[in-house]
């Protein structure tokens, strides 16, 4: 049933107008200053598109079990405060709650809350303009508080929300009045990051929806934070209610993927899980975003220990003191007890709960307690807030004074306190630091939700994550979740995909190196001066040895050198001896002195020579009764040499230069050499006249 817009607000005048002493006693309470609360106590599904003004009646939606319990948070925190002998002594808290199911469709209950007495006055100047409340803690989600918020923002109405953390709100110029208990998504995407790089793991797959700004948000900035590491994003989804899950997990599994991010509302979530749970898809990682972390339903449902290991990011306080007793004593309070006269009860839309009071404690305690330290802090924030405004001391307070909004503002932004050991202060963007707990679920065993690591934001960032205590699906261990397999050592990764973590391994060649802490896919050049061996991880500088006289090497070289000049000067002396021979005369005569240098390799050359005629001149079956003989010159100048070649021409010491070509007979039938192909270009022509055979 919805109630129309006319009547709510009817219904709301009639509140206001009629006198009478009794209120609701779940919904509000009076006191010297009101905070206003939003709860989802009830959860709108299948809304359809408006045609008309119409405002939805929240008590014929589902009930919300959650919202019920978070409900309780904030009540149980005013009246801790209002029992409190040092915080706002002599000053009472009241609360005026609100159930908003859908935001968009319960703006009668936001417009109940920054009204004065039902009355919005339309002016210019809104400075110390008073409303109903000093400021709201809520809503809920960030797909809530967007919408939601604007509303506040116009008279600089401090709302603190306990469960927004899209970091999309953090922007002051559209949200300068935007607080919040809750860490950011920009803090809880961090803590993901840091648990995969944790396991290494780099093929991931995101899967969010499309219906609300926490799961868009959240995959923006996990795509920009994994720019610079290792991780890919293999597969990401963003999906509706009427998404076919069972399908997008199949494909998930067909890429190989082991460890899959949920970020979405509970309510999706618990879909994917039963999804994953009917196509019995086992040995899986699940992250869990901090909305169903901690979620009671799933850790019930038959299968659940089936699926794989589950992580989970939520709060580090858990726990509140107190609070057990407290809803013990509010189970057996009825409405009129809370009643001064209650012959006169008013009614405004959308604060009614049918039989929630008759709830069990365990139903009510035993829920998501996710949220309930950042609620107790947020009623704490303007407690403190205010007893900084009213010059509060031990003894009491000044008297009872309307605050601006704006100025209330300004003290809860400096908000600097200890709760329960936590610090609670805001930055500069309203958004607190961070103090998560890393949850393991352990389907089957007792506790059910183990936290085995924890994660800090101030005064620094510290992560930690104790391996141990986590139970791997089927008693395994750490599942393998990577496109490809790490590169060994010395070796650089060559990308085969548009992924980076696809990639092939190629070992560095010598005189590079690969520093894996700089790049994974470059080998780097050793410097001048440096070398290195293949696969090498570093370079080393080139040591210089000077060897010295009395070492055995340096003996060795100067005994080789010894040698050669001894055979240089040996020959030397027999060319002066036999300088007027003709055969010095044919290899350069005095020239030969000034160019002369032993050659080791061509005098090897000479003698393999004659070795060849020598061993065809004992054969028996080439050349048999024929021998061979040879006349070798010393070619140590093509210049200088000529008469070494006009010797091979000539017969008897001279050879005409008009001969008969065919008939003329030189001293030798054919040459052997030179060695290299610049002299044999330059003498072969003075063979080639007649057609003397000669082979280099």
């Amino acid at each position: 049933m919805q109630c129309v817009l006319l009547g709510c607000l009817f219904n709301f005048a009639l509140y206001v107008f009629t006198k009478h002493d009794c209120e609701a006693s779940e919904f509000n309470l009076q006191g010297d200053y009101k905070i206003g609360g939003l709860f989802k106590v009830h959860t709108a599904s299948d809304i359809a598109a408006q045609s008309s003004p119409v405002a939805l009646e929240c008590l014929t939606q589902p009930f919300n079990m959650e919202g019920y319990s978070m409900m309780q948070v904030m009540r149980f925190a005013v009246e801790e405060i209002n029992n409190s002998s040092t915080l706002l002594p002599n000053i009472s808290l009241g609360y005026k709650i609100f159930d908003v199911c859908a935001a968009v469709q319960n703006f009668p209950s936001i417009l109940d809350l920054i009204s004065n007495n039902g009355q919005i006055t339309v002016v210019t100047n809104r400075d110390n303009i008073p409303h109903n409340v000093i400021g709201a803690v809520g809503p809920y989600g960030s797909g809530d508080s967007v919408p939601l918020a604007p509303l506040f923002m116009t008279d600089l109405i401090p709302m603190i929300s306990y469960g927004a953390s899209s970091f999309t709100l953090s922007n002051k110029l559209v949200y300068p009045s935007f607080l919040r208990t809750v860490p950011t998504n920009k803090d809880i995407i961090g803590l993901i990051i840091q648990i995969i790089k944790n396991f290494g793991w780099n093929w991931v797959a995101f899967i969010g929806s499309q219906d609300d700004e926490y799961s868009r948000n959240g995959l923006e900035l996990f795509r920009e934070y994994i720019q610079d590491t290792s991780i890919c994003l293999a597969s990401l989804y963003a999906l509706k209610k009427k998404s076919n899950f069972e399908d997008v997990l199949r494909k998930i599994d067909s890429l190989s993927i082991n460890v899959i991010i949920v970020f979405m509302l509970e309510d999706y979530a618990r879909e994917v899980i039963k999804a994953a749970i009917k196509i019995n898809l086992k040995g899986k990682v699940w992250i869990a975003g901090d909305t169903w972390s901690m979620d009671q339903q799933l850790s019930t449902t038959p299968g659940i220990e089936k699926i794989g290991t589950v992580f989970g990011v939520t709060d580090r306080t858990l726990s509140l003191p107190g609070f057990t007793d407290f809803v013990y004593k509010s189970r057996f309070k009825s409405e009129a007890d809370e009643c001064v006269n209650c012959s006169s009860v008013g009614e405004t839309c959308n604060q009614a709960c049918e039989n929630c009071t008759s709830l069990s404690v365990e139903k009510v305690i035993n829920v998501n307690p996710t949220y309930s330290f950042t609620i107790y802090a947020a009623v704490y924030t303007f407690a403190h807030a205010l007893h900084v405004a009213l010059n509060c001391s031990k003894v009491g307070c000044s008297k009872v004074q309307d605050i601006p909004s704006y100025l209330l503002l300004q003290y809860v932004r400096k908000s600097n306190f200890t709760l329960n050991n936590r610090v609670i202060r805001f930055d500069e963007n309203g958004d607190p630091p961070a103090s998560f707990a890393v949850v393991h679920w352990r389907p089957k065993r007792d506790p059910f939700f183990v936290m085995v690591g924890t994660y800090d934001t101030y005064p620094t960032v510290q992560f930690t994550l104790n391996n141990n205590l986590v139970s791997w699906y089927d008693n395994g261990t750490v599942p393998f979740s990577n496109c490809s397999i790490e590169c060994e050592t010395g070796f650089a990764r060559v990308q085969n995909s548009i992924h980076k973590c696809c990639f092939q391994c190629e070992k560095c060649p010598a005189n590079t190196y690969i520093n894996t802490s700089v790049d994974f896919y470059t080998c780097m050049h050793c410097q001048e001066g440096e070398w290195s061996d293949e696969g090498s991880t570093y370079c080393t500088k080139r040591a210089i040895v000077y060897l010295q006289y009395t070492d055995l090497l340096s003996i060795l070289f100067l005994l080789c050198a010894a040698s050669f000049i001894v055979v240089s000067i040996t020959i030397t002396i027999l060319f002066a001896i036999n300088y007027n021979t003709p055969v010095v005369k044919s290899a350069g005569g005095s020239m030969c002195f000034l160019m002369h240098q032993f050659d080791e390799e061509s005098y090897q050359m000479f003698q393999v020579m004659r070795f060849a005629v020598e061993e065809i001149n004992n054969s028996t079956t080439l050349l048999p009764n024929v021998s061979l003989g040879y006349e070798i010159f010393n070619h140590c100048s093509d210049i200088q040499n000529y008469p070494s070649i006009f010797s091979f021409l000539s017969q008897n010491g001279s050879f005409p230069v008009l001969r008969n070509f065919n008939k003329y007979q030189p001293k030798v039938i054919a040459i052997t050499g030179p060695y290299d192909s610049t002299t044999t270009i330059t003498v072969a022509p003075f063979f080639m006249m007649d057609l003397i055979p000669m082979v280099s």
